[in-house]
Protein backbone atom coordinates (compact mmCIF):
# COMPACT_ATOMS: atom_id res chain seq x y z
CA UNK A 1 0.00 0.00 0.00
CA UNK A 2 3.04 2.35 0.91
CA UNK A 3 4.55 1.15 -2.10
CA UNK A 4 1.83 1.71 -5.05
CA UNK A 5 1.44 5.60 -3.23
CA UNK A 6 4.92 6.37 -3.40
CA UNK A 7 5.70 4.93 -6.49
CA UNK A 8 2.42 6.51 -7.65
CA UNK A 9 3.77 9.82 -6.63
CA UNK A 10 7.18 9.22 -7.75
CA UNK A 11 6.11 8.09 -11.23
CA UNK A 12 8.41 5.12 -10.81
CA UNK A 13 7.34 1.13 -11.19
CA UNK A 14 7.13 -1.14 -8.59
CA UNK A 15 10.26 -3.00 -10.49
CA UNK A 16 12.12 0.05 -10.39
CA UNK A 17 11.21 0.57 -6.59
CA UNK A 18 12.38 -2.53 -5.82
CA UNK A 19 15.54 -2.93 -8.60
CA UNK A 20 18.70 -2.72 -6.87
CA UNK A 21 19.40 0.41 -9.36
CA UNK A 22 21.44 3.03 -7.33
CA UNK A 23 19.81 5.98 -9.18
CA UNK A 24 18.43 8.52 -6.84
CA UNK A 25 15.19 8.88 -7.61
CA UNK A 26 14.85 4.94 -6.43
CA UNK A 27 16.83 5.23 -3.64
CA UNK A 28 15.31 8.19 -2.46
CA UNK A 29 11.14 6.55 -3.16
CA UNK A 30 12.85 3.62 -0.76
CA UNK A 31 14.13 6.05 2.02
CA UNK A 32 10.66 7.42 1.85
CA UNK A 33 9.02 4.49 1.96
CA UNK A 34 11.77 3.44 5.18
CA UNK A 35 10.74 6.61 7.11
CA UNK A 36 6.37 6.18 6.59
CA UNK A 37 6.96 2.33 7.88
CA UNK A 38 8.57 3.42 10.75
CA UNK A 39 6.77 6.11 11.71
CA UNK A 40 3.50 3.53 11.57
CA UNK A 41 5.40 1.96 13.61
CA UNK A 42 7.18 -1.06 12.19
CA UNK A 43 10.34 -2.38 13.30
CA UNK A 44 13.62 -2.69 11.13
CA UNK A 45 13.26 -6.41 10.91
CA UNK A 46 9.37 -6.08 9.38
CA UNK A 47 11.11 -3.77 7.14
CA UNK A 48 13.94 -6.00 5.65
CA UNK A 49 11.77 -8.86 5.67
CA UNK A 50 8.84 -6.88 3.49
CA UNK A 51 11.51 -5.91 1.12
CA UNK A 52 13.39 -9.30 1.08
CA UNK A 53 9.45 -10.74 0.04
CA UNK A 54 9.61 -8.39 -2.70
CA UNK A 55 13.10 -9.55 -3.90
CA UNK A 56 14.93 -6.41 -2.32
CA UNK A 57 17.71 -7.25 0.05
CA UNK A 58 18.48 -4.57 2.45
CA UNK A 59 20.29 -4.37 5.71
CA UNK A 60 19.69 -2.41 8.94
CA UNK A 61 22.23 -0.39 8.15
CA UNK A 62 21.14 0.55 5.13
CA UNK A 63 18.27 1.57 6.60
CA UNK A 64 19.45 3.49 9.25
CA UNK A 65 21.51 5.49 6.57
CA UNK A 66 18.10 5.87 4.44
CA UNK A 67 16.38 7.60 7.66
CA UNK A 68 19.57 9.58 8.20
CA UNK A 69 19.32 10.95 4.18
CA UNK A 70 15.44 11.59 4.98
CA UNK A 71 15.12 13.11 8.49
CA UNK A 72 18.11 15.05 6.96
CA UNK A 73 16.31 16.55 4.26
CA UNK A 74 15.08 20.08 4.04
CA UNK A 75 13.02 19.63 0.68
CA UNK A 76 9.59 20.63 1.45
CA UNK A 77 7.97 18.98 -1.66
CA UNK A 78 9.86 15.16 -0.14
CA UNK A 79 8.30 16.01 3.69
CA UNK A 80 4.75 17.06 1.64
CA UNK A 81 4.19 13.72 -0.07
CA UNK A 82 5.48 11.76 3.17
CA UNK A 83 3.09 13.63 5.52
CA UNK A 84 0.30 13.40 2.28
CA UNK A 85 1.25 9.31 2.75
CA UNK A 86 1.07 9.06 6.40
CA UNK A 87 -2.27 10.79 6.67
CA UNK A 88 -3.70 9.00 3.94
CA UNK A 89 -3.01 5.62 5.70
CA UNK A 90 -3.23 6.72 9.15
CA UNK A 91 -6.30 4.76 10.12
CA UNK A 92 -5.36 1.65 8.13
Amino acid sequence: MYVDFICDECSISREEFFSNSRKKRYSIARYMFYYICKQRPMTVLNIIDYMADNGFNVTRQNIEYGLDKIESDKDKDLWRLINSCIITFKNQ
